[in-house]
């Protein structure tokens, strides 16, 4: 999928300046819109996983929605990825909480991951936004019931503006587009963002951080957090979580614009990832510092002992091709001998609530299904030999590990391609093509994959680079 004529027709219909009520809709569901619709249907993506709606969540969540307290006057406010991983007993965040631990003025605001918030956690200062989303979908609600004649005038005013460039994609990329349905998701986030804004507004003011550091640049609440930040110069970093790649819409844009909901500067893992975005920022604000995580976690696990007698296959699934990935995995187990070869299936994170009811095979089958966050993917890389996957970041990172790497071709598999033509990986289309490889596998082979992907003493790097923007920003400060 070339996402090269979707930023030539964003930019001739000048779409990222278009609003309804203020709101710039199509900034805030233009990746959404690529990613899982046009690549999606193109591509044959499956649909995203169940969200868990039982009582206990709901009364859980209630929980969430009365913690409501804001800490006031904070140098570095912090939005980190809510998908926390164990770590000893606690609940962390592998982008942000090593870094906050560095600083003694620090807040983080949480968004609720599927309905909730993990714990135990060592965060200090931490917000829940859970009142704010959840009386966002009530306002929405209520709007359409007692705002009739407006919530019509906004329908119409989104559809004229959309309508031409809608169409235009569509006959591009052969993409069925059902423009009632895209007209309807716009004036949802129209809604949802009016009533959003407006509170983490406050709640910003509230706090009146020096500067922000965040992670997942497209999400609802950080391009919000990003206007404010943007109308008063606070200075905003991001955090890279994952993998960058020349067709993913939130790291690619039509030049000459000025995205008012987009960070000032991104700290990357290196510099093999700037050649694969377009950003609307200047290059010199791309910033190589690593990934400390990745660091820490390489060093942890290196002393696992791999098992000599059997070949380990390790199965990094994703929600998008997981029905594929898993089906491959049953057939892969039942092709192998047991005294020989382990197979473990890694869900991810959002595949864990239904499962079971998806991949009924991969339920009934022999394979080794990891579906909690007991232990770290590191600890699972360290015992294995083999990794296969589609275009999951975790793949990179297995090859910290010294893994044979095996891209399945479903999905956005292409995004994998400079992995592949470095050759540090190799794609595939089945599983005899799976089989095959195995009958000249050598587990004394290393792929020595020295391969630029992770800037070394990340956590110092990103260190220095804080401190550089908190002294410019308390220097503008003192001008004003």
């Amino acid at each position: 999928m070339n996402i090269d004529r979707f930023l030539e027709i964003e930019k001739k219909y000048n779409l990222y300046s278009i609003d309804v009520n203020g709101i710039n809709f199509w900034i805030y569901f233009r990746q959404k819109l690529w990613n899982f619709q046009i690549c999606a249907q193109k591509l044959e993506m499956t649909s995203a996983t169940k969200i868990d709606r039982s009582i206990s969540v709901f009364i859980r969540r209630c929980r969430y929605y009365l913690n409501t307290k804001i800490y006031k006057n904070i140098d570095i406010l912090f939005l980190n990825h809510s998908r926390r991983i164990k770590s000893g007993r606690y609940y962390d965040c592998m982008y942000t909480e090593e870094i906050s631990s560095r600083y003694s003025s620090t807040g983080t605001l949480e968004d609720a991951f599927q309905q909730v918030h993990f714990a135990p956690n060592r965060t200090a200062n931490l917000m829940f936004t859970d009142n704010i989303w959840i009386n966002s979908v009530a306002y929405t609600k209520l709007f359409k019931i007692f705002s009739k004649r407006k919530y019509n005038e906004f329908y119409k005013k989104i559809k004229e503006q959309i309508e031409p460039a809608i169409k235009e994609i569509e006959s591009f990329y052969s993409w069925e587009a059902d423009i009632d349905k895209i007209v309807l998701e716009c004036l949802n986030i129209v809604l949802r963002v009016t009533y959003a804004r407006g509170k983490y507004f406050k709640v910003l003011k509230k706090i009146n951080p020096k500067m922000i550091v965040e992670v997942v640049n497209y999400s609802f609440s950080r391009m919000i957090v990003n206007e404010y930040a943007h109308m008063y110069g606070i200075p905003v970093v991001e955090l890279q979580h994952g993998i960058i790649y020349s067709e993913h819409a939130a790291y690619n844009f039509a030049s000459g614009f000025d995205i008012k909901q987009y960070p000032d500067k991104i700290f990357l893992y290196s510099d093999f990832w700037k050649d694969q975005m377009r950003p609307p920022i200047p290059e010199k604000n791309l910033i190589s510092v690593g990934f400390p995580f990745f660091e820490k976690s390489i060093k942890k696990y290196s002393n696992i002992k791999r098992d000599d007698n059997r070949i380990t296959i390790l199965f990094i699934s994703q929600w998008t091709i997981g029905e594929q990935l898993s089906e491959l995995a049953v057939e892969l187990s039942n092709a192998l001998p047991k005294d020989g070869y382990r197979i473990i299936y890694k869900l991810h994170p959002s595949e864990y609530g239904d499962w079971k009811e998806k991949y009924k095979k991969l339920d009934e089958s022999n394979v080794e299904v990891i579906h909690d966050n007991e232990y770290s993917i590191y600890k699972y890389f360290a015992e294995s030999d083999i990794q296969i996957g589609v275009y999951s970041t975790a793949i990179y990172e297995g090859l910290g590990f010294d893994l044979l790497t095996l891209i399945m071709m479903i999905g956005h598999y292409d995004t994998m391609e400079p992995l592949v033509n470095a050759g540090y990986a190799q794609y595939f289309d089945s599983c005899d093509d799976v089989l095959d490889v195995l009958k000249h596998y050598d587990k004394d082979k290393k792929t020595n994959a020295v391969f630029p992907l992770w800037k070394t003493n990340a956590l110092n790097n990103i260190t220095e680079e804080i401190n550089k923007v908190l002294i410019s920003s308390e220097g503008n400060a003192d001008e004003d």
